[in-house]
């Protein structure tokens, strides 16, 4: 019970351990590092790929692009060119609708800290909103989507080639459910009023560089079937290093996004640097975490090269 405590103490998910070593690598990993979902982040979906059907468009470049997991693959927001495009205006008038209902809960909140009654409360609730409204309508405050996102497929398996594919989509696109994404901004609820603060983008390279890493695809692995959805990956151990090497991971990062992780000698120093000096793990470990990925086409030239970066 100890160790389901240790590697999934929300989902109380089974880890399954296939070899004896994995129990101290995974153990190693873990360390002593905050979960992902003990660091303030949210997570959200767009539209649901059959619920939401009404929206969706034939894709064409005349509509913003409506975004499905196949359509992206590791740090390439372009793997696959998208089936469908959704009308700016009907899309944005839904998410608007549905962020509105989700800043309903932060308004009651709001009131409760005042200790407003309950006629009071709703009152303010309701005026609050239509403010949030105006904000959201004149550009003060953004929806999701009008601002980059970092998603992040949904449907995976242990034995795919990898299985925590994640990429940066730009501004203006819109995701099917298929996608799910670390929300862009988060709702700080002071003792006056509620505030929408953009995460910084350095945050988000942090964690595209980490979701992308062998290390942390090895230790999904141990737990994921069919899915990669949110409580599995709330509970991802990511370290908190010092800003010098953090700016270092943020820096190679962004030189393989930009390549569309193309560059083997950036992605291979990115990932030896994230095993060896992030997670602190020995080369013995690492070359055992490498050793696992043996399904699909993987590329084992970035396998061969990380491990010798290491």
């Amino acid at each position: 019970m100890d160790t389901l405590e240790r590697f999934s103490p929300w989902a109380k998910g089974l880890v399954e351990f296939r070899y004896h070593g994995d129990i101290p690598l995974a153990s190693a990993i873990r360390g002593t590092h905050p979960l992902l979902g003990e660091l303030g982040y949210e997570f959200g979906t767009d539209f649901h790929m059959t619920n939401d059907k009404r929206l969706f468009r034939e894709a064409s470049s005349s509509l913003p692009s409506l975004l499905e997991g196949k359509s992206v693959h590791q740090y390439n927001p372009r793997f696959e060119p998208p089936r469908y495009g959704v009308d700016p205006s009907e899309g944005y008038e839904e998410l608007l609708r549905r962020e509105l209902a989700r800043l309903k809960g932060h308004y009651q909140e709001l009131a409760k800290r005042k200790g407003l009654g309950a006629k009071e409360a709703k009152a303010f609730v309701r005026d609050q909103l239509a403010k949030a409204e105006e904000q959201f309508r004149r550009g003060a405050w953004r929806l999701p989507h009008q601002l980059p996102r970092l998603v992040w497929r949904d449907v995976a398996s242990s034995t795919n080639e990898r299985t925590l594919i994640a990429a940066r989509v730009p501004a203006g696109v819109f995701l099917g459910n298929t996608l799910n994404y670390v929300r862009p901004y988060r709702y700080r609820v002071g003792e006056e009023e509620v505030d929408q603060e953009v995460v910084p983008e350095e945050e988000f390279l942090y964690l595209l560089a980490l979701f992308n890493s062998f290390v942390l695809d090895y230790y999904l692995r141990l737990r994921t079937t069919s899915h990669v959805n949110i409580f599995f990956l709330r509970e991802l151990p990511i370290p908190m290093p010092d800003p010098g090497l953090k700016a270092r991971v943020v820096a190679l990062a962004k030189k393989v996004e930009a390549s569309l992780a193309q560059n083997r000698a950036d992605r291979a120093e990115l990932e030896a640097l994230i095993a060896r000096e992030v997670f602190h793990l020995t080369r013995c470990q690492f070359a055992r975490v490498l050793a696992t990925f043996r399904f699909g086409q993987v590329d084992r030239e970035l396998l061969r090269l990380s491990l010798k970066g290491f």
